[in-house]
């Protein structure tokens, strides 16, 4: 019998499919009787899915090789002194940010 703290512990290695058949068999089985299980499975995919695609523009994996500048122009430098400014100035002395 699989517990939800084994399909917690080895997620990712179900995913991989790197589990035994019997031991993916008793996951699937589990994770389909399992509300809670069925759940966190779904919520956990689509938060990998969602850090492959963060940085991508086009939402296609293959385009890693895009140079960051193009993706993430430059901010403007007067944006960006603004903005240390504020921090300078909100800081306690002797906070070091």
């Amino acid at each position: 019998m699989t517990t939800c703290r084994e399909i917690h512990d080895f997620l990712m290695t179900w995913l991989d499919g790197e589990l035994e058949p019997a031991v993916n068999e008793r996951f699937e089985h589990h994770i389909a009787a399992c509300s809670c299980c069925n759940n966190y499975v779904d919520s956990y995919r689509k938060t990998v899915e969602l850090g492959r695609t963060a940085f991508d523009p086009c939402g296609d994996a293959a385009s890693e090789s895009t140079d960051a500048a193009e993706v993430h122009p430059p901010l403007p430098d007067e944006l960006v002194q603004a903005v240390l400014a504020a921090r300078r100035k909100a800081s306690p002395p002797g906070d070091g940010a």
